[in-house]
Protein backbone atom coordinates (compact mmCIF):
# COMPACT_ATOMS: atom_id res chain seq x y z
CA UNK A 1 0.00 0.00 0.00
CA UNK A 2 3.31 2.30 0.49
CA UNK A 3 4.64 1.81 -2.71
CA UNK A 4 1.50 3.27 -4.57
CA UNK A 5 1.19 5.98 -2.19
CA UNK A 6 5.30 6.77 -2.73
CA UNK A 7 4.54 6.87 -6.57
CA UNK A 8 1.75 8.92 -6.70
CA UNK A 9 3.50 11.21 -4.58
CA UNK A 10 6.50 11.71 -7.09
CA UNK A 11 3.87 11.97 -10.13
CA UNK A 12 2.50 14.62 -8.22
CA UNK A 13 5.49 16.28 -7.55
CA UNK A 14 6.91 15.91 -10.87
CA UNK A 15 4.09 17.44 -12.06
CA UNK A 16 4.05 20.32 -9.70
CA UNK A 17 7.93 20.65 -10.86
CA UNK A 18 6.97 20.92 -14.02
CA UNK A 19 4.50 23.39 -13.73
CA UNK A 20 6.72 25.72 -11.48
CA UNK A 21 9.27 25.49 -14.52
CA UNK A 22 6.73 26.09 -16.91
CA UNK A 23 5.65 29.29 -14.71
CA UNK A 24 9.17 30.18 -14.60
CA UNK A 25 9.66 30.18 -18.19
CA UNK A 26 6.40 32.10 -18.95
CA UNK A 27 7.49 34.73 -16.37
CA UNK A 28 10.90 35.19 -18.03
CA UNK A 29 9.10 35.22 -21.40
CA UNK A 30 6.47 38.00 -20.84
CA UNK A 31 9.46 40.12 -18.64
CA UNK A 32 11.40 40.05 -21.55
CA UNK A 33 8.60 40.97 -23.70
CA UNK A 34 7.85 43.82 -22.00
CA UNK A 35 11.33 44.98 -21.58
CA UNK A 36 11.59 45.26 -25.00
CA UNK A 37 8.35 46.98 -25.46
CA UNK A 38 9.25 49.39 -22.97
CA UNK A 39 12.58 49.67 -24.77
CA UNK A 40 10.75 50.03 -27.83
CA UNK A 41 8.78 52.71 -26.90
CA UNK A 42 10.99 54.55 -24.82
CA UNK A 43 13.04 54.68 -28.47
CA UNK A 44 10.12 55.97 -29.97
CA UNK A 45 9.09 58.51 -28.07
CA UNK A 46 12.28 59.71 -26.84
CA UNK A 47 14.89 58.77 -30.06
CA UNK A 48 18.34 59.17 -29.97
CA UNK A 49 19.26 61.81 -32.52
CA UNK A 50 21.94 63.55 -34.09
CA UNK A 51 22.33 66.65 -36.12
CA UNK A 52 25.47 67.18 -38.81
CA UNK A 53 26.20 70.39 -39.91
CA UNK A 54 29.20 71.45 -42.45
CA UNK A 55 29.36 74.94 -40.88
CA UNK A 56 30.07 76.74 -37.69
CA UNK A 57 27.14 77.44 -35.16
CA UNK A 58 28.48 81.12 -34.53
CA UNK A 59 25.37 83.29 -34.20
CA UNK A 60 23.82 83.91 -37.42
CA UNK A 61 25.78 81.57 -39.11
CA UNK A 62 23.86 78.31 -41.28
CA UNK A 63 25.01 76.44 -38.61
CA UNK A 64 23.33 78.24 -35.64
CA UNK A 65 20.04 77.00 -36.42
CA UNK A 66 21.01 73.97 -36.42
CA UNK A 67 22.00 74.51 -32.90
CA UNK A 68 18.89 76.31 -32.29
CA UNK A 69 16.70 73.42 -33.60
CA UNK A 70 18.92 71.15 -31.24
CA UNK A 71 17.48 73.07 -28.34
CA UNK A 72 13.82 72.97 -29.98
CA UNK A 73 13.87 69.33 -29.79
CA UNK A 74 14.97 68.72 -26.44
CA UNK A 75 12.39 71.41 -25.41
CA UNK A 76 9.43 69.97 -27.38
CA UNK A 77 9.93 66.10 -27.43
CA UNK A 78 12.25 65.40 -24.32
CA UNK A 79 14.55 63.69 -27.33
CA UNK A 80 18.10 63.15 -27.03
CA UNK A 81 20.06 65.52 -29.42
CA UNK A 82 23.78 65.83 -30.22
CA UNK A 83 25.01 68.33 -32.50
CA UNK A 84 28.27 68.23 -34.40
CA UNK A 85 29.43 71.45 -36.54
CA UNK A 86 32.42 72.14 -38.55
CA UNK A 87 32.03 69.08 -40.74
CA UNK A 88 33.50 70.53 -44.07
CA UNK A 89 34.71 67.61 -45.96
CA UNK A 90 33.27 64.40 -47.48
CA UNK A 91 35.92 62.73 -45.03
CA UNK A 92 34.54 64.38 -41.79
CA UNK A 93 30.77 63.60 -42.83
CA UNK A 94 31.68 59.97 -43.42
CA UNK A 95 33.59 58.90 -40.49
CA UNK A 96 31.08 61.19 -37.81
CA UNK A 97 27.91 59.26 -39.79
CA UNK A 98 29.57 56.17 -38.73
CA UNK A 99 30.47 56.98 -35.76
CA UNK A 100 26.64 57.65 -35.13
CA UNK A 101 26.03 54.54 -36.56
CA UNK A 102 28.18 52.60 -34.23
CA UNK A 103 26.36 54.76 -31.43
CA UNK A 104 23.12 53.30 -32.67
CA UNK A 105 21.78 56.86 -33.65
CA UNK A 106 18.26 56.52 -34.38
CA UNK A 107 17.75 59.64 -36.48
CA UNK A 108 20.53 61.55 -38.18
CA UNK A 109 20.25 64.52 -39.65
CA UNK A 110 22.12 66.63 -42.37
CA UNK A 111 22.18 70.33 -41.83
CA UNK A 112 22.01 70.71 -45.65
CA UNK A 113 21.63 69.25 -48.96
CA UNK A 114 25.39 68.26 -48.96
CA UNK A 115 25.02 65.34 -46.77
CA UNK A 116 22.39 63.37 -49.14
CA UNK A 117 25.33 61.60 -51.11
CA UNK A 118 26.82 60.08 -47.87
CA UNK A 119 23.35 59.48 -46.49
CA UNK A 120 22.43 57.78 -49.89
CA UNK A 121 25.55 55.55 -49.14
CA UNK A 122 24.84 54.40 -45.61
CA UNK A 123 21.25 54.29 -45.79
CA UNK A 124 20.45 51.02 -47.90
CA UNK A 125 23.09 49.71 -44.84
CA UNK A 126 21.50 50.78 -42.22
CA UNK A 127 17.74 50.12 -42.76
CA UNK A 128 16.61 50.62 -39.50
CA UNK A 129 18.31 54.18 -39.11
CA UNK A 130 16.35 56.90 -40.44
CA UNK A 131 18.43 59.84 -42.26
CA UNK A 132 17.18 62.71 -42.91
CA UNK A 133 18.06 66.24 -45.04
CA UNK A 134 17.48 69.98 -45.11
CA UNK A 135 17.84 69.92 -48.97
CA UNK A 136 19.32 67.39 -51.14
CA UNK A 137 17.53 64.75 -53.30
CA UNK A 138 16.81 61.04 -51.92
CA UNK A 139 16.93 57.38 -52.88
CA UNK A 140 16.00 55.21 -50.27
CA UNK A 141 12.70 54.58 -48.19
CA UNK A 142 14.78 55.40 -45.07
CA UNK A 143 16.24 58.42 -46.26
CA UNK A 144 13.92 61.92 -46.03
CA UNK A 145 14.34 65.16 -47.20
CA UNK A 146 12.43 67.83 -46.33
CA UNK A 147 13.14 70.90 -49.22
CA UNK A 148 11.36 73.88 -49.80
CA UNK A 149 11.68 77.51 -52.47
CA UNK A 150 11.13 80.69 -50.74
CA UNK A 151 11.22 82.23 -54.21
CA UNK A 152 7.56 82.84 -53.59
CA UNK A 153 8.61 85.24 -50.27
CA UNK A 154 11.60 86.53 -51.61
CA UNK A 155 9.05 87.92 -54.31
CA UNK A 156 7.14 89.25 -51.69
CA UNK A 157 9.60 91.14 -50.43
CA UNK A 158 11.36 92.66 -53.58
CA UNK A 159 8.32 94.13 -54.64
CA UNK A 160 8.19 96.19 -50.83
CA UNK A 161 11.95 97.41 -51.98
CA UNK A 162 10.67 98.38 -55.55
CA UNK A 163 7.96 100.12 -54.21
CA UNK A 164 9.82 102.37 -51.47
CA UNK A 165 13.20 102.11 -53.97
CA UNK A 166 13.73 106.03 -55.50
CA UNK A 167 16.30 104.38 -58.21
CA UNK A 168 14.72 101.47 -59.18
CA UNK A 169 17.62 99.65 -58.79
CA UNK A 170 17.68 96.91 -55.94
CA UNK A 171 20.57 95.25 -55.49
CA UNK A 172 20.91 91.44 -54.74
CA UNK A 173 23.99 90.55 -52.50
CA UNK A 174 24.45 86.53 -52.57
CA UNK A 175 26.20 83.36 -52.53
CA UNK A 176 27.74 82.36 -55.89
CA UNK A 177 24.88 79.54 -57.72
CA UNK A 178 22.81 80.11 -54.72
CA UNK A 179 19.92 81.89 -56.16
CA UNK A 180 17.74 79.79 -57.76
CA UNK A 181 14.57 82.27 -58.22
CA UNK A 182 16.51 85.11 -60.11
CA UNK A 183 14.67 84.60 -63.22
CA UNK A 184 11.30 84.27 -61.94
CA UNK A 185 11.89 87.55 -59.80
CA UNK A 186 13.04 89.23 -62.04
CA UNK A 187 10.21 88.14 -64.50
CA UNK A 188 7.45 89.19 -62.13
CA UNK A 189 8.87 92.45 -60.95
CA UNK A 190 9.19 93.79 -64.53
CA UNK A 191 5.72 92.98 -64.83
CA UNK A 192 4.61 95.37 -62.40
CA UNK A 193 6.96 97.98 -62.63
CA UNK A 194 8.82 98.72 -66.27
CA UNK A 195 11.84 100.39 -64.94
CA UNK A 196 13.00 98.73 -62.37
CA UNK A 197 16.28 97.00 -62.27
CA UNK A 198 17.72 94.08 -60.39
CA UNK A 199 21.60 94.20 -59.66
CA UNK A 200 23.35 90.79 -58.77
CA UNK A 201 26.76 90.47 -56.89
CA UNK A 202 28.05 87.25 -55.53
CA UNK A 203 30.84 85.80 -53.14
CA UNK A 204 32.37 83.01 -51.89
CA UNK A 205 31.26 82.58 -49.07
CA UNK A 206 28.22 84.03 -46.52
CA UNK A 207 31.24 84.21 -43.50
CA UNK A 208 33.80 86.48 -45.38
CA UNK A 209 33.13 90.15 -44.24
CA UNK A 210 35.97 91.79 -46.89
CA UNK A 211 34.48 89.97 -49.72
CA UNK A 212 30.87 90.85 -48.86
CA UNK A 213 31.53 94.62 -48.60
CA UNK A 214 33.47 94.69 -51.60
CA UNK A 215 30.38 93.55 -53.58
CA UNK A 216 28.14 95.70 -51.63
CA UNK A 217 30.14 98.79 -52.96
CA UNK A 218 29.88 97.42 -56.35
CA UNK A 219 26.25 97.58 -55.77
CA UNK A 220 25.94 100.94 -54.13
CA UNK A 221 27.92 102.31 -56.89
CA UNK A 222 25.87 101.19 -59.33
CA UNK A 223 22.56 102.80 -58.12
CA UNK A 224 21.25 100.57 -55.55
CA UNK A 225 18.96 102.34 -52.78
CA UNK A 226 17.39 98.69 -51.60
CA UNK A 227 19.77 95.80 -51.00
CA UNK A 228 18.93 92.16 -50.49
CA UNK A 229 21.52 90.46 -48.74
CA UNK A 230 21.17 86.86 -48.69
CA UNK A 231 23.74 85.68 -46.35
CA UNK A 232 24.29 84.84 -42.28
CA UNK A 233 27.39 86.12 -41.12
CA UNK A 234 27.35 88.84 -43.43
CA UNK A 235 24.24 90.41 -42.73
CA UNK A 236 24.79 92.49 -39.67
CA UNK A 237 27.64 93.97 -41.51
CA UNK A 238 25.78 95.04 -44.29
CA UNK A 239 22.83 96.49 -42.53
CA UNK A 240 25.51 98.21 -39.98
CA UNK A 241 26.74 99.83 -43.63
CA UNK A 242 23.00 100.70 -44.47
CA UNK A 243 22.72 102.86 -41.31
CA UNK A 244 25.88 104.91 -41.82
CA UNK A 245 25.85 105.50 -45.64
CA UNK A 246 21.51 105.78 -45.86
CA UNK A 247 20.06 102.97 -48.15
CA UNK A 248 17.68 100.26 -47.48
CA UNK A 249 17.62 96.45 -46.37
CA UNK A 250 15.93 92.99 -46.71
CA UNK A 251 17.13 90.80 -44.40
CA UNK A 252 17.48 87.34 -44.70
CA UNK A 253 16.58 83.40 -42.65
CA UNK A 254 15.56 85.37 -39.20
CA UNK A 255 13.66 88.77 -38.41
CA UNK A 256 16.66 91.05 -38.59
CA UNK A 257 14.64 94.46 -38.48
CA UNK A 258 16.71 94.54 -34.53
CA UNK A 259 20.34 95.14 -36.48
CA UNK A 260 18.52 98.41 -37.56
CA UNK A 261 15.05 99.10 -37.42
CA UNK A 262 15.49 102.20 -39.42
CA UNK A 263 16.65 100.93 -42.81
CA UNK A 264 15.12 97.25 -42.72
CA UNK A 265 12.27 96.76 -44.84
CA UNK A 266 11.56 93.62 -44.04
CA UNK A 267 13.14 90.00 -43.97
CA UNK A 268 12.75 86.79 -46.03
CA UNK A 269 12.40 84.35 -43.19
CA UNK A 270 12.77 80.29 -42.32
CA UNK A 271 11.86 78.87 -39.36
CA UNK A 272 14.46 76.19 -39.07
CA UNK A 273 13.49 75.12 -36.08
CA UNK A 274 9.58 74.69 -37.10
CA UNK A 275 11.07 72.23 -39.84
CA UNK A 276 12.99 70.27 -37.62
CA UNK A 277 10.08 69.64 -35.71
CA UNK A 278 8.06 69.16 -38.69
CA UNK A 279 11.00 65.95 -39.03
CA UNK A 280 10.33 64.72 -35.76
CA UNK A 281 6.78 65.00 -35.44
CA UNK A 282 6.62 62.43 -38.64
CA UNK A 283 8.76 60.56 -37.26
CA UNK A 284 7.11 60.17 -33.87
CA UNK A 285 3.54 59.84 -36.05
CA UNK A 286 1.60 56.66 -36.74
CA UNK A 287 3.08 56.36 -40.14
CA UNK A 288 6.91 57.45 -39.31
CA UNK A 289 8.94 59.54 -41.59
CA UNK A 290 7.60 59.40 -45.76
CA UNK A 291 10.90 59.06 -47.12
CA UNK A 292 11.62 60.53 -50.55
CA UNK A 293 11.49 64.28 -50.76
CA UNK A 294 8.88 66.60 -48.75
CA UNK A 295 8.24 70.08 -50.60
CA UNK A 296 7.02 72.69 -48.20
CA UNK A 297 4.73 75.93 -49.75
CA UNK A 298 4.21 78.82 -47.74
CA UNK A 299 1.16 77.01 -46.24
CA UNK A 300 3.22 74.76 -43.89
CA UNK A 301 4.31 78.18 -42.39
CA UNK A 302 7.80 77.44 -42.31
CA UNK A 303 8.68 80.15 -43.79
CA UNK A 304 7.73 83.90 -45.38
CA UNK A 305 8.06 87.61 -44.70
CA UNK A 306 8.41 89.53 -41.39
CA UNK A 307 6.73 92.85 -40.78
CA UNK A 308 7.12 95.98 -43.13
CA UNK A 309 9.19 98.63 -41.12
CA UNK A 310 7.99 101.60 -39.99
CA UNK A 311 9.12 104.18 -43.38
CA UNK A 312 6.34 102.42 -45.69
CA UNK A 313 3.35 105.16 -45.75
CA UNK A 314 0.24 103.68 -46.05
CA UNK A 315 -0.09 104.56 -49.42
CA UNK A 316 2.99 102.31 -50.19
CA UNK A 317 1.93 99.50 -48.12
CA UNK A 318 -1.27 99.58 -49.99
CA UNK A 319 0.25 99.50 -52.99
CA UNK A 320 2.76 96.40 -51.90
CA UNK A 321 -0.80 93.88 -50.54
CA UNK A 322 -2.49 95.23 -53.80
CA UNK A 323 0.74 93.26 -55.86
CA UNK A 324 1.19 90.64 -53.60
CA UNK A 325 -2.98 89.63 -53.84
CA UNK A 326 -2.44 89.82 -57.56
CA UNK A 327 0.47 86.99 -56.79
CA UNK A 328 -2.31 84.85 -55.23
CA UNK A 329 -4.77 84.89 -58.28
Amino acid sequence: MLQPQLKQSRIIISIAFAGAILLIGLLYYFSEYMFVEAEKDRTEQNPETVILTSDSVHDQSWGSHAFYSQIHLEEHFDADVEIYPNLTTDMLKEFRTEKELDNTADIIIGHGGEFSEVFKKYAPQHPDTEFVTLHGDSAHANHTVYTFDITDAETRALISGAEISTTKKIGVLGKEGDWQGYDEIKSTLENFYEDIEIMYETVDSRNDKGEALEALDVLLEGGADVIYSRGNMFNRYVIDQARKRDFYVIGFIEDQAYLGEGCVLTSVVVDIPAIYERMMSDYLSGDGLPGNVQRLTLEDSVYGISSFGPMFTEEELYRVNEKIDMLQE
